[in-house]
């Protein structure tokens, strides 16, 4: 396989997918990806849940990333984090951005309120000038033909409702079947339109990195703000019937359904303060998101890094022993030299720059001197050792421009 170095920035394309929590994003990047995909999303609570992943193969003789990106149901995290990590990763994503994915799984019955809501977010994110650069992919088909029968009327109904608009405005539906073919396709087809069109520039985009607004204002901040306006609504209300319950079980002496509804109480109030959070969090513009975002990337980077190095699946797997500590690495850019074969203790390595704007300075990161790595120490091959650098590559270029 030809060195990631070797292909300029002109010779790769983006494709994002995007879909519910279960869709299968994870499933179909693994069909695809050159490096093992992390299907749980196990990293620390500190740093991004989007992750791109380089195909193992060009794709229309380009350079392809496939970029896994969290569903706006995540149960651990609000959606307004979510939007913020998708957000600033697409505006600040200064390469071609070939189109998106969308997944839903066809073997739902019916189009539940939290896919729904995906689903209305993923299209405000998009705009309706890109519908030509998305496709709308089915997964989870059955290998019952009975059941076959009964997905193939709900995907009907699916392009007749739901995805009525975006079908008419050029979007393409697709069928994945689970398989790496037709994962292969559906990347395939997108990107060769991707390219006959040129890059294209989404709606959250251009209202976030050109017209400068915060992220309230735009489409999708917007219509999230409606959503968390609706649930901090329902919670209020929630909040009240249960203190006029409460004051009723006391008046009886009901020891049992007072403890059980300061219980429901405290959970309201829980889910009240964190609406009111994400309402002010949404106040934010791109400068302000940027300073947010850039050192969790790094953090990312870092652990991407550590789990790169040699012996750390042999250090995952062996009992917790005391651990020295270790100084940060001065900056993402000098530890992804190292990573890529420079000695740590080299004489002729550079000084290592203090800043995001001494990172800058220090050029295009696909640039990097692309030397011969040393013999990879514990077995591990070059092919292995080298897995996810062009991953940790794009996401340095995107923490430090």
């Amino acid at each position: 396989m030809e060195s990631f170095d070797s292909f300029p920035l002109a010779d790769m394309a983006v494709v994002v997918v995007m879909g519910a929590t279960g869709s299968g994003k994870s499933s179909f990047i693994s069909l695809l990806a050159d490096e093992p995909v992390e299907v749980s999303h196990n990293l620390h609570s500190h740093t991004i849940r989007i992750r791109p992943y380089r195909l193992r193969d060009q794709v229309n003789g380009k350079r392809v990333f496939l970029v896994d990106t969290p569903g706006f149901d995540d149960t651990s995290r609000s959606d307004a984090e979510i939007l913020k990590d998708i957000s600033f990763f697409l505006t600040t994503l200064n390469v071609r951005l070939a189109g998106l994915i969308y997944l839903h799984r066809i073997s739902d019955p019916r189009m539940s309120g939290s896919a729904a809501k995906n689903f209305r977010l993923f299209k405000s994110l998009c705009g309706e000038q890109n519908f030509r650069n998305v496709a709308l992919a089915t997964t989870m088909w059955s290998d019952d033909e009975e059941e076959r029968a009964t997905q193939r009327q709900r995907l009907g109904e699916l392009r007749a409702t739901f995805w009525a608009d975006m079908v008419l405005g050029g979007c393409s539906v697709k069928k994945h079947r689970g398989d790496e073919e037709s994962a292969l396709n559906i990347v395939r087809d997108l990107t060769e339109s991707g390219t006959a069109a040129g890059p294209i520039t989404l709606t959250i985009q251009r209202e976030l990195g050109v017209e400068r607004r915060t992220l309230d204002a735009t489409a999708v901040g917007k219509l999230l703000l409606e959503e968390i306006n609706i649930d901090r609504d329902r919670a209020a209300r929630e909040l009240a019937e249960l203190q006029l319950g409460l004051e009723e079980a006391e008046r009886d002496n009901d020891d049992s359904a007072a403890a059980s509804m300061r219980e429901e109480q405290s959970a309201a109030e829980a889910r009240f303060s964190q609406r009111s959070r994400d309402q002010e969090s949404l106040s934010i513009g791109i400068d302000q998101l940027t300073g947010e975002q850039r050192p969790r990337y790094h953090q990312t980077i870092d652990h991407l890094l550590r789990e790169q190095e040699p012996g750390h699946e042999e250090r995952r797997a062996s009992p917790a022993s005391p651990r020295t500590p270790k100084h940060p690495r001065k900056n993402t850019m000098d530890a992804a030299a190292r990573s890529g074969g420079r000695s740590r203790r080299s004489k002729r390595r550079k000084e290592t720059p203090k800043s995001d704007s001494e990172l800058s300075e220090r050029g295009d990161p696909w640039q990097m001197d692309n030397k011969t790595s040393p013999p990879q120490r514990n077995g591990r091959s070059k092919s292995n050792a080298q897995q996810g650098q062009a991953t940790i590559k794009l996401m340095t270029w995107i923490a430090t421009t």
